[in-house]
């Protein structure tokens, strides 16, 4: 059975750095930071953050049900999303899809976030 794992997450946190440990040391993965034109993979954002909020949880489960096809075609048999998406879009219904989902708490410290959101730019 593939391991699915996705991240809890703020903005500016370091999920793009824990995209790159996971594809530079863990055998057969595979890894996705923030997939926006990753074909039939659906994105978590826009959309999703809407239905989410919106209460459209149907839509969710939806959208990652195709997120599981996705997946289950990719060779390796790991599987890592790393993204802030996930608590704000598909953590209604994400367990009823991905029953045995691993998650990963990224925390950096605030300050550090928000120091980096500022200067993001340069």
């Amino acid at each position: 059975m593939k391991r699915i794992f996705f991240t809890l997450a703020s903005a500016r946190s370091g999920t793009l750095f824990l995209k790159s440990v996971f594809q530079n040391n863990v055998p057969d993965c595979d890894c996705r930071h923030e997939p926006f034109f990753d074909w039939g993979n659906p994105t978590l954002f826009g959309p999703a953050i809407y239905d989410a909020s919106a209460g459209r949880y149907d839509l969710i489960k939806k959208r990652l049900e195709k997120k599981l096809r996705y997946i289950e075609k990719l060779p390796g048999n790991v599987y890592l999303e790393s993204s802030h998406a996930f608590l704000k879009s598909i953590y209604v219904s994400a367990v009823d899809v991905f029953p045995q989902l691993e998650l990963i708490h990224v925390i950096r410290d605030p300050l550090k976030v928000a120091r980096s959101e500022a200067y993001r730019e340069d």
